[in-house]
């Protein structure tokens, strides 16, 4: 469903370049830190094995 909003969002911000850009910097700081936090919770469960 936030993916339909994303491209929406896109085609609107087609106008406002200053716009386009600050969403594509988000996109990227959120699939960073969603990885990131995946990152720290398979650390988390292997520390928790041993």
């Amino acid at each position: 469903m936030r993916r339909i909003d994303l491209i929406q969002d896109r085609k609107a911000a087609g106008h406002m370049p200053e716009l386009a850009r600050v969403c594509g910097c988000l996109e990227k700081l959120l699939q960073l830190l969603s990885g990131w936090v995946n990152e720290v919770e398979a650390y988390y469960l292997v520390s928790r094995r041993c």
